[in-house]
């Protein structure tokens, strides 16, 4: 037991180890790290960042140089790069979707040692968003460097000096809104920073420039390749909260085949909480799915009109708020006119947020609350990247919808089963009251065996193995106890009347051994085909009239069983369909969850065994930690394509586990076990309530009625109580044990116990046997995402930077 926990503490500690070890990226040895990096930077009136990097490097590896990448955008802008050079060493440029790869050396020469190269580019921005501020926003060392910077220097020339407003410096990983490796100098147009320290992989360094509105006029501004002229939504929430969108739209596309992403109430929506409905589209060339959500493709260049209705059907009603997205914030676009006419079933509150993060504006719209419609009107343009979304609060009162038919159909089936089965369990086929004698002995003609099968209505190996103690009892074999190693000589076979699967193991087992003589390690890998044999013989015996159960109801506890699974396919698959609307995909969800069922269902079976003895408790244990750890990792997953119906499927899931543990208690004895049973279960009672005087004038009748019963206890699961009540009785050694060792109570007592646990471990089978037990364009435009820059600026937010790789 002790080696079954420490195997299961490490197999977890592995397992911990292994899923761990898949979160945490590792930084290897990149074979080259830089010992110096010199950045140059010139800021121009156009918003150009000019920058020259000079990189001193010692190729610790032999390799064909470095790929440096430099990204198109930053957090809060796109931006192109011009005038890509390299001194030093020769050099491809490939431009990819985000990021245009600098490929340094040559692939047909490998170089080692330290190395100088330069590399140069220019970063062209447009005007920046913002009305107030003007800013810039620079990475000088980028976030994705996979090595150490071991020192690092960079000399950024600014204009206009004097409207300068703020400056901040980050550095770290990215991210990191504090500076912890550099310091800086400034004087006129001149920063300098440095480092303080080594900066480790993937840390970096982050400038931002605060100006006065106007400094960087001379950039161009960006066009954007289609503009939101106008857009007008009525919008009635029903009773029943389905959202009905009425809405009408203004596009101006500045060229030839544009596609328009046009913007839906329920983007910001989570999609498993909602459904679509009743979509009218005012153009065939608009588009709805639930992936791109609404888009449109404009052929011609010009203004563009559509009109699209559709209804917003959350899964379930929502209880605190819901939100109205009115402008889609990762599109290249702007909005220049909008109003929404929200109609409620009441005069609601409502909050409106806009602007880019924490850059919250409340001064470019306006709305009233006329009855129970709000109007909301913008009175400034909104750009990409800046969000402009309504929230409406839930007064539940005001909303109801009628539960479903299929549902309640479900419940009252599932009530009627569970009804019908406990009927079955607590009335029919309840437990009944055996008549129990008090018995010295155990049923006449009855081996250990049979009796842990009766007891159990289960085999198990122990069931087997107790023949061993039965064996020598009656004089059939001899244990010698020789230094500590023990061994079983063969006295006599069986007598005739003894049943044919006794005989046959009993012979097996010491031709295992020699001369007569069988030991455990004679035995290992061997003889647990012998017990595998001789189980199904015993079986074999216990059918027809001596069967202990009635195999009719036994069949009906199988059906039962399988049947036990109605609740969850049934109020799962009713509640999917009555929510969701699909058949096919609430019948798989279904069948999806058996593997949550499946492990637990497994533990209760074994956890039967276990309390009749049949299992041993680490092993339940290191079972339990298994089987319950992939039902808690799996549940989730499982759960999470139905959030909606989550209750009824909880609820199913419940239901099935208690139907199906009811099935399993669904039996009726036969009468031939009925009337060993009763003989049985007085036999035991003895065991546990017999006192010292009545053992003591039975030891008198017969010295060796301690090792008849032996056997028996064991099987019985109180051979811990039988050879408590003789540790204050002097035992005479058994005619059948031989040792070294002078005999004692206790010592006899692990001796059993030694026997007993090899003799199940050399008759259960191996684990592998089988048993029944440089370029750019112009046109990179506006690169989405949160962030901006009056958030302060963190590491690897701005433009440029990127990182660098060996090859």
């Amino acid at each position: 037991m002790k080696k079954l926990k420490i195997w299961g503490i490490l197999c977890m500690l592995i397992c911990v180890l292994c899923m761990s070890g898949t979160l945490v990226r590792a930084d290897e040895d990149a074979g080259y790290v830089y010992e110096n990096i010199a950045v140059n930077v010139d800021i121009t009136e156009k918003r150009e960042y000019r920058i020259t990097e000079t990189m001193d490097i010692d190729f610790e590896d032999a390799m064909h140089g470095i790929v440096r990448d430099l990204p198109k955008s930053g957090n809060a802008e796109g931006y192109s790069i011009r005038n890509i050079q390299v001194e030093g060493m020769p050099f491809q440029v490939d431009e990819r979707q985000n990021n245009i790869a600098v490929r340094i050396g040559d692939e047909n020469k490998l170089v080692q040692g330290k190395k100088r190269i330069v590399l140069s580019y220019t970063l062209k921005h447009y005007q920046d968003y913002d009305q107030t501020y003007d800013y810039a926003y620079l990475n000088l060392l980028g976030t994705d460097y996979d090595t150490e910077v071991r020192k690092f220097q960079a000399e950024v020339s600014f204009p206009a000096k004097e409207r300068l407003l703020d400056y901040k410096i980050t550095s770290g990983s990215r991210g990191s809104h504090t500076n912890t490796y550099t310091k800086e100098t400034v004087k006129d147009n001149l920063m300098v920073i440095q480092s303080t320290k080594i900066l480790p992989a993937r840390h970096g360094v982050t400038l931002q420039l605060k100006y006065e509105e106007g400094v960087f006029s001379a950039a161009p501004e960006y066009q954007f390749p289609y503009v939101i002229k106008k857009n007008v939504l009525d919008v009635t929430v029903t009773p029943e909260q389905d959202i009905q969108v009425t809405q009408k739209i203004s596009i101006q596309t500045l060229d030839m085949y544009t596609r328009i992403y046009l913007p839906m109430l329920c983007d910001l929506w989570d999609k498993s909480d909602y459904k679509i409905e009743d979509i009218e589209l005012s153009d065939a060339d608009m588009k709805y799915n639930e992936y791109d959500s609404l888009t449109a493709y404009a052929r011609k260049k010009g203004e563009h009109s559509y009109t699209i209705r559709y209804t917003i059907h959350p899964y379930r009603l929502l209880k605190d708020s819901f939100t109205l997205n009115l402008f889609k914030q990762s599109e290249d676009t702007k909005l220049e006119n909008m109003t929404l006419r929200l109609h409620m079933p009441y005069a609601p509150a409502y909050a409106v947020r806009t602007g880019r993060d924490n850059d919250v504006q409340q001064d470019n719209w306006t709305g009233k609350v006329d009855g129970t419609t709000v109007t909301i009107h913008t009175t400034k343009e909104i750009r990409a990247a800046e969000s402009f979304v309504v929230t409406v609060p839930v007064e539940s009162g005001y909303f109801k919808r009628d539960s479903g038919g299929l549902i309640k159909l479900g419940g009252l089936l599932c009530a009627g089963f569970m009804g019908l089965l406990a009927f079955l369990r607590f009335g029919i086929f309840r437990k009944k009251q055996l008549i129990i004698p008090v018995n010295f002995y155990p049923p006449k003609g009855m081996n250990p065996a049979e009796a842990g099968y009766v007891i159990d209505n289960d085999l198990s190996v122990t069931d087997m193995t107790a023949l061993l103690f039965y064996w020598a009892d009656k004089g059939y074999l001899k244990i010698r106890n020789i230094d500590s190693s023990y061994s079983f000589e063969k006295i006599q076979a069986p007598d005739s009347s003894a049943p044919m699967y006794e005989q046959h193991l009993f012979e097996r087992m010491f031709a295992h051994g020699k001369k007569g003589i069988v030991s455990k390690e004679d035995l290992k890998y061997t003889f647990y085909m012998d017990i595998r044999d001789a189980r199904k013989e015993l079986l074999q015996g216990f059918q027809g009239e001596y069967a202990l159960r009635s195999q009719k109801v036994e069949a009906l506890r199988k059906l039962l069983m399988l049947l036990s699974l109605v609740p969850l396919f049934l109020l799962n698959a009713l509640a999917h369909y009555e929510i969701y609307g699909d058949m096919l995909t609430a019948v798989l969800m279904s069948v999806g969850l058996l593997p949550i069922l499946a492990p637990v269902m497994i533990l209760l079976m074994l956890y039967r065994n276990y309390k009749k003895g049949a299992m041993a408790k680490g092993a339940m244990v290191a079972v339990t930690i298994i089987l319950g750890g992939f039902t808690l990792m799996i549940s989730p997953i499982l759960l999470l394509g139905t959030t909606a119906s989550a209750p009824y499927t909880v609820l199913g899931i419940a239901l099935t586990l208690v139907a199906y543990c009811m099935s399993c208690g669904i039996h009726k004895d036969s009468a031939y076990r009925q009337r060993l049973l009763s003989q049985l279960l007085g036999f035991r009672d003895f065991i546990k309530t017999v006192e010292k005087e009545r053992l003591e004038l039975l030891l008198k009748d017969d010295p060796e009625y301690y090792y008849h019963v032996l056997p028996y206890a064991q099987v019985l699961h109180v051979s811990d109580i039988w050879e408590h009540k003789f540790h204050d009785i002097t035992l005479q050694a058994p005619q059948w044990y031989d040792s070294s060792e002078t005999m004692d109570s206790i010592m006899f007592y692990h001796m059993v116990h030694e026997i007993d646990h090899d003799m199940r471990s050399v008759a259960t089978p191996p684990a592998s046997s089988s048993s029944s037990f440089g370029s750019g364009g112009d046109d990179s435009g506006y690169s989405g995402g949160g962030g901006g820059f009056s958030d302060g600026g963190f590491s690897g937010g701005g433009s440029g930077g990127g990182g660098s790789h060996g090859w």
